[in-house]
């Protein structure tokens, strides 16, 4: 999906290798490479025009290009990537940082989603997408060492432990989904008017004991987390307490927290069903990760979607409208989000100049489904 510009990388020990030893073959192998001098000469130019060939075309004829190209590619010549990187400083590539490891960045749709949009725009500008997980549990060390020529980032606030190493790469920066600021470019969506909308729905229908199953807190380890679980949780919990309210009498609130992906939301159900006391009629889920493992964990309990209990969750992701009963939830563009983060950054990318902050805001959209009904009233544990 990101083109030619991907690789996989891997390493040998040191030691002997066909009756070898590695680096003998290695040094062998680099004097019989071919070089830049090697093309000028076979090609009559000097080593700049073959440099201008590859990384500044519009200083040479085109004529001169193609005739060198050919030469190079009879010759078997391969532009050295580190070499190039040298004399440019541009790697072509946009950083993605997760600060968490990728496999449970990636168990969220709306990771998967997200760097899709990002994907579809690095592929119409040429561009590499670069996955920027912790580094040895540390997203400070992978800032350091990242060789992108910008940053796009889920989730930062003003107290991010690593906004610092941000800042002293001088790298175009990208927030998407963090708390706004007058020091970063931000893409942000409608999380509180989403998730009031989501809230009030349920208070329409009447149901007045409600739980919120919300994105946990920040453990110890900062770097876990690939969502901003302080300003999204903040916005989402304003909402739904505000659409709530709106029903003019009292409504009892529980509130428990997972992590965004099916299996959590699931275990987060469970542990909500089996409370001692009352099952509330409806829930209201900040991820649709989270609402599908929700549904699962009802299912086990032998609650009944939505005849015992309504369900709503957040994101819209393409699995929501395929659920059993299909998923009502709040639609975020998440493609968009993506996709004016992206043009975002290649506006910063190509300004010689600092250009002014600017903070984009999306809507969100309550897709009324299945899954939600008016309560029977609240019930005891069914599966105890």
């Amino acid at each position: 999906m990101f083109g030619e510009r991907g690789c996989i990388l891997t390493t040998e020990p040191e030691g002997q290798h066909g009756g070898e030893p590695l680096r003998a073959k290695r040094s062998r192998r680099k004097r019989r490479s071919v070089t830049v001098s090697t093309v000028a000469k076979a090609a009559g130019v000097s080593r700049a025009a073959v440099s201008f060939a590859y990384n500044a075309p519009e200083q040479i004829s085109a004529d001169t290009r193609s005739r060198i190209l050919q030469v190079a590619e009879t010759l078997g010549y391969s532009p050295d990537p580190i070499a190039r990187l040298l004399n440019t400083r541009h790697t072509d590539a946009v950083g993605l940082l997760m600060v968490e490891p990728i496999e449970a960045a990636f168990a969220d749709p709306f990771t998967t989603a997200f760097v899709r949009g990002m994907g579809r725009m690095c592929d119409q500008h040429g561009l590499a997408l670069t996955l920027l997980p912790p580094r040895l549990g540390s997203s400070v060390r992978t800032i350091q060492t990242a060789i992108v020529d910008g940053i796009i980032t889920l989730g930062l606030t003003p107290e991010s432990p690593f906004l610092s190493a941000l800042k002293r790469r001088h790298l175009p920066l990208v927030v998407v989904d963090g708390a706004p600021s007058t020091t970063w470019h931000s893409v942000l969506v409608d999380d509180e008017g989403g998730a009031y909308a989501a809230a009030a729905h349920l208070a329409a229908l009447g149901h007045r004991h409600v739980a919120i199953i919300a994105f946990d807190s920040p453990p110890e380890d900062p770097h876990r987390y690939s969502r901003d679980v302080t300003y999204v949780t903040a916005q989402r919990l304003a909402g739904y307490h505000r659409g709530l309210a709106i029903a003019g009498e009292r409504t009892e609130i529980e509130q428990i927290e997972s992590h965004s992906d099916i299996a959590s939301g699931q275990a987060a159900m469970s542990q909500l069903l089996e409370r001692a006391g009352t099952t509330p009629t409806a829930v209201l889920a900040m991820s649709d990760a989270i609402a599908l493992g929700a549904m699962r964990a009802c299912d086990q309990h032998g609650l009944r979607v939505p005849n015992d209990i309504s369900i709503i969750g957040f994101d819209n992701i393409p699995e929501a409208a395929l659920a059993t009963p299909p998923l009502t939830t709040v639609s975020q563009p998440i493609a968009e989000k993506a996709t004016r983060a992206m043009r975002l950054m290649l506006q910063l990318m190509e300004s010689p100049d600092p250009l002014p902050f600017e903070q984009i805001m999306l809507p969100t959209t309550l897709i009324i489904r299945e899954s939600t009904a008016p309560p029977k009233g609240d019930l005891r544990h069914a599966g105890k």
